[in-house]
């Protein structure tokens, strides 16, 4: 085999592995549905931006009755499960200002949802101004009231 058929046998070879990567990459998913954290953390303040880490669902055990205004890592697409792991009340705001904007939560009723002992909620963080006026947030899709 001639320099140049090596090269070339080379690139086609790199191009392959380039294509297969990009299809394992899109096979995916964004967050593991097994990804969870259990250990249900303590929440002894109201949270502007709740850091929610890289999973998919979390347990949250509020210390008192608590608000979040917003929840941080926020990926277009990533589905959220909260669970309320405590006896309190666990409370999500409606497009709070008091949370960066691309942390906010927009509810199904545009008022607060209140999770009580036990309940869970559902998230979805959007990207698209035809279902949110024009930026990010986390959509609120259960429960509806």
């Amino acid at each position: 085999m001639s320099d140049q058929e090596l090269l070339k046998d080379i690139v086609r070879q790199i191009e392959e592995l380039k294509t297969e990567q990009r299809r394992l990459a899109s096979l995916k998913p964004l967050y593991n549905v097994w990804n969870m954290d259990t250990i249900g953390t303590p929440l002894a303040a109201d949270a502007n931006n709740y850091a929610v880490g890289d999973y998919d669902l979390i347990f949250i055990a509020p210390t008192a009755n608590r608000i979040i205004n917003g929840l941080t890592g926020g990926v277009k697409g990533r589905f959220l499960i909260v669970k309320n792991q405590s006896t309190f009340t666990l409370t999500f705001t409606n497009q709070n200002a008091s949370a960066t904007a691309e942390n906010r939560i927009l509810t199904p009723t545009l008022g607060n949802i209140v999770l009580a002992s036990r309940q869970s909620a559902l998230f979805i963080y959007v990207n698209d101004a035809t279902i949110v006026t024009g930026t990010t947030r986390w959509l609120l899709l259960f429960p509806a009231a």
